[in-house]
């Protein structure tokens, strides 16, 4: 090695933060290049967290919405399913009209069979 061989030290440093606000030293080193920084960086962080609960709450309208009318769309498609079942047996097809209206009760059984044992599925029971 030559007398003229230096040594450094090189040094690194990574900060990490989750989520739209950072942590208090940024926030102070923020303010050191604008004053105005760290009181932008939380109305932002209020904003984006508006936000975010404004559209859980459509999104929860909207599905318990689609739920209530696809129960109401299912309820009617059974009743006129099983409408046409008892006009069959009225009309002297008995067997056929039997056959129509045990098909929906043996699919509604097992719908609401399937529907439970998912949610025990999911709810780890």
């Amino acid at each position: 090695m030559s007398p003229r061989t230096r040594e450094e030290l090189i040094s690194a440093e990574a900060r990490f933060f989750q989520g739209p606000i950072p942590d208090p030293q940024t926030l102070q080193e923020y303010q050191q290049v604008d004053p105005n920084f760290p009181e932008r960086i939380l109305a932002m962080g209020e904003a984006q967290s508006a936000h975010r609960q404004q559209q859980e709450r459509y999104h929860l309208k909207g599905s318990t919405i689609a739920r209530f009318v696809g129960l109401g769309l299912a309820f009617l498609s059974v009743l006129v399913i099983c409408g046409v079942g008892a006009y069959a047996i009225k009309l002297g097809h008995a067997k056929e009209g039997c056959g129509v209206i045990a098909a929906v009760v043996v699919s509604l059984a097992g719908t609401f069979i399937w529907g439970r044992t998912k949610v025990q599925r999911e709810n780890g029971e």
